[in-house]
């Protein structure tokens, strides 16, 4: 009985699909049904984007190859051309400096978030949201609403705002419209039965002045840039990348630890006595 007592046994116990789930890696589990942990993933890549020398030198060649020298907009049109330069040189978007570095965060984290403000004199906004700070509901977990029949057609963004307030910072979720919302401002209707729509989450995105009305009052929208192959979120391109350059680091390590033990140890036997 004494000798029983000393072992333990472990119990496995299925958590919820909203607990912190890890492999047999350490990483967080996430699939492309259950996508309650993408933003950890997400957050790991941009981790070792700024430690590790490959993935960042990779980073920069591939921003320089897609949106480097050379890289730009225009038109034949005068008028055009005039409202592309507004926006693009305008300090509120600095979009020519900008641009590569959101070419760079899609590499990154596997995707981009752009969400455009429309102004009542025409100027558009533009202003880039962090991916992991799309989440908390939505289709699988996603944080984002999309079309019941349309499965990568999104209606709806739910992103995390942190407000700063005397007390502190709190974090609010609003439901910003697709730009789809813009173009077909009906399939709103579409997303009303999802479980994650609330009215009242959606007024932060709303205005009361008439120019919007065509909109359903929205006056801003979110330009999704997904790099998956029809996915909900793109999964496949930062499991590939953290998972594998964690045992890239892994490796290296050990071959330097291996290195190290050889060469900074010697063992001196003398014999002092020969005939013992």
């Amino acid at each position: 009985d004494d000798m029983l007592k000393s072992f333990s046994f472990p119990i496995f116990t299925q958590g919820r699909a909203t607990e912190r789930v890890v492999d047999a890696d350490g990483f967080p589990e996430v699939s492309s049904e259950q996508l309650h942990n993408l933003h950890e993933l997400q957050k790991l890549c941009w981790d070792k984007a700024e430690s590790n020398p490959q993935i960042n030198s990779h980073v920069r060649d591939f921003m320089g190859r897609m949106a480097g020298w050379g890289f730009g907009f225009s038109s034949d049109y005068l008028k055009v051309q005039t409202a592309v330069d507004e926006i693009m040189e305008d300090p509120r978007n600095d979009l020519y400096q900008n641009f590569p570095k959101f070419v760079a965060r899609s590499e990154i984290e596997g995707e981009l978030f752009l969400m455009y403000t429309l102004h009542s004199d025409g100027f558009v906004e533009v202003d880039f949201i962090a991916p992991r700070t799309i989440r908390g509901g939505g289709d699988n977990g996603s944080g984002i609403i999309f079309h019941p029949t349309k499965q990568t057609f999104p209606l709806f963004y739910m992103a995390q705002f942190k407000n700063r307030t005397k007390e502190g910072t709190e974090s609010n979720t609003v439901l910003i419209p697709s730009i789809n919302i813009a173009y077909y401002p009906e399939l709103e209707k579409e997303a009303e039965d999802n479980p994650s729509y609330d009215v009242a989450k959606t007024q932060k995105s709303k205005s009361s002045d008439p120019a919007y009305t065509q909109f359903n009052g929205y006056y801003r929208f979110i330009v999704h840039w997904n790099r998956g192959f029809l996915t909900q979120r793109n999964v496949s391109h930062i499991r590939t990348t953290i998972e594998w350059v964690n045992y890239y680091e892994a490796l290296k390590k050990y071959e330097i630890d291996h290195k190290k033990s050889s060469g900074a140890y010697l063992w001196v036997i003398s014999i002092d006595d020969t005939q013992a």
